[in-house]
């Protein structure tokens, strides 16, 4: 469990009330956790507002988390031998 806050772009002119965000995080096409919670703010129209404090439950599974660290050093140039070298002691 993680806790984050998120942004939320208010594009209309008129204010919100969230009481509640449910959302799933990915990168690269990757699950790594949800938020699924009840919440109280305000966002004024045409304006961004940072929530409150959210849980977010992460996703701790070894095989998306050497596949993400894998696909960003690959994306940033880096050698990957390091972590290949770990995924093939382990299996």
């Amino acid at each position: 469990m993680a806790h984050v806050t998120v942004d939320l772009a208010n594009p209309f002119t008129a204010g919100l009330k969230i009481t509640g965000i449910k959302s799933s995080i990915k990168s690269m096409g990757l699950d790594l956790g949800t938020i699924d919670t009840s919440t109280k703010f305000s966002s004024n129209g045409k304006s961004t507002t940072t929530s409150p404090d959210l849980d977010m439950n992460m996703n701790f599974d070894p095989v998306t988390l050497f596949t993400l660290n894998r696909a960003l050093a690959v994306e940033g140039g880096e050698s990957t031998a390091q972590l290949d070298g770990i995924v093939a002691l382990g299996g």
